[in-house]
């Protein structure tokens, strides 16, 4: 097993541990209450929203796909890949940017190698969307003694992404300089080179304005359902929370799960979402909050695992042509 094998599986080790932490604190008498005081509605409301986020999100991928490689695919393809890639992110450690492109491979014969930096660039839009929104979250955040360094946190950030679009060559440069010094083989070496002429290269297909624009626009959308879905749950079972509290409960516990680096995040974003809102929200225990926070993740995530698992097996059965009529 390789070194990055054993890391990737470490961290998902890692996330398993937070995630029963996490479970030991939740009071489960608690989430049976909310889900009887969710009721069938509140849930079919939560799946919708669920499901609204995943074709936003299937849409993004196909204007970017063929932006990138010119191969229209399928939205009920790409509907499912969005499933996949979510599943193998918990599932299969390291495997998250490579299962859409290798379903690409499988279904539509498009190279890896123009599709794997289609899945990186995706990622670039969902940063800033989570970084535009949590700064603009934390300016109408009612602690002052945080303000400053979030604020200086999100500007350095921001600044720091702008970069990659002012000066995407400088970062090329960059990387292959870097990629030159890395003792590796050199067979590995080459592919990297490839890997990262082709990203820039896509990326300068994807980042033209009307393209950008798209993308981000449908990032900032996908990230918005989901918000709003959490702030609808906690409004529905009658827990008086602020807007802007469930806009940084999610943002910010999206941020520290990217800085975690835990597989998709298990047990990190539950915790400290939960923490968020009860430090913002006074009165608020973190029992009962975390009971709620972690029914919404059921919803829009360990549901989403489970179907997205058998999708992985069965996608060649359900997309057997290599087609976009799908």
């Amino acid at each position: 097993m390789n070194r990055s094998k054993i890391i990737n599986y470490a961290l998902l080790a890692l996330g398993l541990i937070v995630l029963f932490m996490f479970i030991k604190i939740v009071n489960f008498s608690n989430v049976a209450a909310s889900i009887a005081a969710a009721g069938l509605r509140i849930i079919l409301f939560l799946i919708v929203f669920v499901i609204l986020n995943i074709l936003v999100k299937a849409l993004r991928w196909k204007i970017l796909i063929k932006k990138t490689t010119g191969k229209y695919i399928g939205i009920s393809f790409a509907f499912c890949s969005i499933f996949a890639g979510v599943a193998s992110g918990s599932i299969f450690p390291g495997r998250n940017e490579i299962t859409k492109p290798l379903m690409l491979k499988s279904v539509y014969d498009l190279q890896l190698t123009k599709t794997i930096p289609g899945s990186l660039i995706e990622k670039i839009f969902d940063l800033l969307a989570v970084i535009l929104i949590f700064f603009i979250a934390i300016v109408f955040i009612d602690a002052n003694e945080y303000n400053s360094y979030l604020i200086i946190f999100g500007v350095l950030a921001l600044m720091l992404i702008s970069l990659l679009f002012i000066f995407p060559k400088l970062f090329k440069r960059l990387i292959r300089w870097i990629l030159h010094l890395l003792p590796i083989k050199d067979k590995t070496k080459g592919n990297l080179h490839d890997i990262n002429h082709v990203f820039f290269d896509s990326f300068a297909l994807a980042t033209d304005k009307k393209t950008a624009l798209s993308l981000y626009s449908l990032s900032l959308v996908a990230m918005s359902i989901e918000i709003i879905r959490l702030y609808y749950l906690f409004v529905a079972l009658g827990i008086p929370i602020n807007f802007t509290t469930s806009t940084l409960a999610f943002t910010g516990s999206t941020l520290f799960a990217i800085l975690t680096l835990i597989p998709g995040g298990i047990g990190v974003v539950e915790f400290s979402g939960a923490f968020i809102i009860t430090k913002l929200e006074a009165g608020l225990e973190l029992n009962s909050v975390s009971a709620i926070f972690f029914l919404d993740r059921i919803i829009s995530y360990y549901l989403i695992v489970g179907l997205g698992s058998i999708i992985l097996v069965t996608y060649n059965k359900l997309f057997p042509n290599k087609n976009s009529s799908l």
